[in-house]
């Protein structure tokens, strides 16, 4: 495990993140280099407004944490497996945001802006936004199958069923 108490920036070359836990404390810059995710969670735990900045390098689990924000600044992001949201706002990125498992809001807010949320999961998942609206969600995986686990689910703009499955909330599906 590796623990960054404040911004993570890498500015060259590819750095191989551990298979157990990262946490950032600030904020990720990732310009000229990459970030390999071996598998790893990768947790950000921040109070403050923090920017999340990727540039293609692909998330495995994602997790946020503290009563902060971060700014998914990337027009586009993936994590291959799970995106928790305990608390604080997350503000996804404007294109769309991959998510290859679960996304669990348990706490805390997010910020949809116009972008895309993609499941494109091969298995059963789940999908609680904690109340936050979304504004394009995508469901897209052969043999996904997404249950919402909310009551409610807010969606400003389209739902696509690609491929998979989708169980709706029991009470209110808004579109």
């Amino acid at each position: 495990n590796v623990t960054a108490t404040n911004d993570l920036t890498i500015t060259e070359g590819t750095v191989t993140l551990p298979n157990g836990t990262t946490t950032i404390g600030g904020s990720l810059a990732v310009s000229s280099g990459t970030f390999v995710h071996n598998n790893g969670a990768v947790v950000f735990n921040s109070n403050l407004a923090e920017t999340v900045v990727a540039s293609s390098s692909p998330f495995y689990d994602l997790s946020f944490s503290g009563n902060g924000s971060w700014d998914m600044q990337d027009s586009s992001a993936t994590s291959s497996n799970d995106v928790r949201i305990t608390s604080g706002t997350v503000y996804f990125p404007t294109g769309t945001f991959a998510v290859g498992g679960s996304l669990t809001t348990t706490a805390g807010a997010i910020a949809a802006r116009n972008g895309t949320l993609r499941l494109y999961t091969t298995g059963a998942d789940s999908l609680s936004t904690g109340g936050s609206a979304l504004y394009d969600l995508v469901v897209d995986g052969s043999g996904a199958s997404v249950t919402v686990s909310d009551t409610d689910l807010t969606i400003q703009h389209d739902l696509t069923i690609l491929e998979g499955s989708m169980t709706f909330p029991s009470g209110t599906l808004t579109i």
